[in-house]
């Protein structure tokens, strides 16, 4: 089942930043309330006339976002509502036989830390079949990634303390047999360690599996070996004027090329959450160093306030925060991509890419 999405897409967009960017000219701020305005004392008189014209416009327009819900930005692939573990995010795809595997986090209960789940999803959006994924109950599980090595279906996960304190985190990565997680999980750290580790890529070529590391300002390829992480590669990464590129999905080959979606996020928003994201593709060269070639002119999505659930049901989720989109697989299809994305650390979503939408 397809939801149509994007039909309105470029006017609104092209309409809704305009529209809150000459508010920001007058007051400042986009979506500061009025109480948090008034509150203060050196407000000047013109500015208080322009922030009383900007709240009226605002409601009359019932203006709710900067930009439209992710699901409205691209078609998508409508998945069967109510069979995935409820309010679950971040999800990673693959394609398995004639269906799509489905990895994800969720919240088990009013809690911070997080378990994996993995889904069978058909190409019709009907889930098949869904379960946990074991890993070690005394960690936070979160942001799997699927990957195929050879013939054999792997999955790496970040293992973090969350939310005990001070926050440390590894990446994991083990094989998968019948959904579940089999023999050795392996880690890797390197010499001067970060105490969280987090949006490693698998990269697996004809010589073995790597991980890309980093993305700016060097691309950094890395190789474990006996626990120890090194860099096999490094070139000049890619500057992105939406934020620093991270994390993202396994590369594909597309034209020549290996293409590949990611994450950044820009903390130039006004609220409580400052930060919003956006994905973007980028293509690199299929051979060491595997350089970076091309970057997109603009995002693919945009991270939203809104999205599919109604808004007097967002206090519901303890987990909830608006702006936020997570690329985390990508697999062919019909001459694009199906990209699966988390929404909101909300929400799962399978967005439908086409070649136009890379923008590279």
């Amino acid at each position: 089942m397809d939801c149509p999405g994007g039909a309105d897409y470029k006017s609104a967009i092209s309409r809704t930043p305009n529209l809150l960017d000459a508010r920001r000219i007058q007051i400042g701020f986009v979506y500061a309330s009025s109480p948090d305005i008034k509150r203060n004392s050196n407000m000047t008189p013109g500015l208080k006339h322009n922030t009383d014209l900007t709240e009226k416009l605002v409601a009359e327009l019932k203006v709710m976002s900067r930009y439209p819900k992710v699901t409205d930005q691209l078609p998508c692939l409508a998945i069967e509502p109510g069979r995935l573990v409820k309010h679950g995010y971040n999800p990673s795809i693959i394609q398995e036989d004639d269906h799509l595997l489905m990895a994800y986090r969720y919240h088990d209960g009013n809690t911070l830390s997080t378990k994996l789940a993995l889904a069978q999803i058909g190409f019709d959006g009907k889930v098949l079949s869904n379960r946990s994924i074991v890993t070690d109950p005394e960690f936070s599980a979160e942001d799997p990634k699927l990957f195929r090595n050879v013939n054999d279906i792997w999955m790496l996960w970040v293992e973090s303390t969350w939310p005990k304190l001070p926050l440390k985190a590894i990446v994991r990565w083990s094989m998968m047999q019948d959904g579940k997680l089999v023999g050795q999980s392996f880690t890797a750290a390197r010499d001067n360690p970060k105490s969280i580790e987090k949006n490693w890529i698998p990269f697996p070529t004809p010589g073995g599996v790597y991980f890309f590391y980093s993305l700016f300002p060097h691309q950094e390829i890395c190789a474990a070996e006996n626990g120890k992480l090194r860099i096999s590669w490094t070139y000049r990464g890619l500057d992105w004027p939406w934020g620093t590129p991270r994390g993202g999905t396994v590369p594909l080959p597309f034209k020549g090329k290996l293409l590949r979606f990611f994450h950044a996020g820009a903390d130039n928003e006004y609220g409580t959450f400052r930060r919003r994201y956006f994905v973007g593709a980028m293509l690199h060269e299929p051979e060491p160093p595997y350089a970076p070639v091309a970057i997109s002119t603009s995002p693919v999505l945009y991270g939203s306030e809104i999205d599919d659930t109604p808004q007097e049901q967002w206090a519901n989720c303890h987990h909830r925060k608006g702006q936020v989109v997570f690329p985390g697989g990508a697999v062919e299809h019909k001459g694009g991509w199906l990209l699966s994305v988390g929404v909101n650390d909300y929400s799962c979503a399978i967005v439908k890419v086409k070649p136009e939408d890379l923008h590279l």
